[in-house]
């Protein structure tokens, strides 16, 4: 499985590619802009995102990931456990979350759950041009992310 680990803190990137890099294929970015870059053009089965970039918080490069229509999963690295903050990643499309300083292995065992239920799910069907997108399976159509009732 591909994995995009999306973490500004060299240090902490090298340990979360030194745990993964053995059972996945993995890369590392540092900034929000860098990952809308790269899922345009590779296919990941999970994102770990740190909400502390330098360019743009975790929770708006979540919220664009889902607004073009990436359905990856996305694990949250964060420093809070605040009970409101993990209620707001989740309703803006996270799929899971770990409060910082985490476990090794229980990042490699969320990892490969997330990836577990993507395997599981029939590939979805999406038409995209420009900012119109039409996924097939749900018979949907999005401009800009928001629902176009047909």
């Amino acid at each position: 499985m591909k994995l995009l680990v999306v973490e500004d803190n060299t240090r902490l990137s090298e340990r979360i590619f030194e745990r993964l890099h053995k059972h996945h294929s993995v890369d590392i970015v540092e900034t929000g802009h860098e990952v809308l870059v790269k899922t345009k053009s590779v296919q990941y089965g999970v994102i770990i995102l740190d909400l502390g970039l330098p360019d743009m918080s975790g929770l708006e490069v979540c919220k664009r990931l889902r607004e073009s229509m990436v359905d990856t999963p996305i694990l949250i690295l964060t420093g809070t456990s605040e009970m409101s903050v993990r209620v707001e990643l989740l309703n803006h499309g996270a799929d899971d979350f770990m409060t910082k300083p985490f476990d090794a292995n229980e990042l490699r065992a969320r990892v490969n759950t997330l990836g577990r239920r993507r395997e599981r799910q029939p590939p979805r069907k999406i038409i995209q041009h420009s900012d119109l997108s039409i996924v097939l399976d749900q018979r949907r159509v999005y401009r800009h992310g928001d629902l176009i009732e047909l």
